[in-house]
């Protein structure tokens, strides 16, 4: 990491929507990978949350649940960002509100106001990060509080 400047302590692992699940499910998949990692940042779907039916991985969700929980142990107290339009609530229910996760709920309508528009279709997007507004704000303050920047 070195040779591309890279601080080793500053490494954040983000995923939007099945990116948001891999972000725990590949990026905390073994202690060795985990270890890579120090926060994790998902917008729109959360591991283990929700069942995914006709994977291999996400069904049925008991076991799915299960397997996700064990994962989400490997963050080992490093920070969490957990983002989610419509809100975050359903998250909360599964995982809790352990003392190094944050989440902020995201309204991407009041964002961008009505759908469809010319640049997006639904409300289910991470473009949202490239719009001023008080959510990316506090995305950013997130980071600054974390030491990311």
């Amino acid at each position: 990491m070195a040779e591309y400047g890279i601080d080793p302590d500053r490494v954040i692992l983000c995923g939007f929507s099945r990116g948001a699940i891999a972000v725990n499910y590949i990026g905390l998949h073994d202690d060795e990978i985990a270890a890579l990692w120090s926060g994790f940042v998902t917008h729109d779907h959360y591991d283990g949350v929700k069942e995914w039916r006709g994977t291999k991985w996400g069904a049925p969700l008991p076991i799915y649940r299960k397997a996700a929980a064990e994962r989400f142990k490997r963050i080992n107290g490093r920070p969490v960002l957990i983002c989610q339009n419509g809100g975050t609530s359903e998250i909360r229910k599964v995982i809790g509100s352990p003392e190094n996760v944050s989440f902020l709920d995201v309204d991407t309508r009041a964002i961008f106001g009505i759908y469809p528009t010319e640049t997006r279709i639904h409300p289910h997007t991470d473009r949202w990060l490239l719009k001023p507004s008080a959510q990316r704000n506090k995305v950013l303050d997130w980071m600054e509080k974390c030491g990311f920047f």
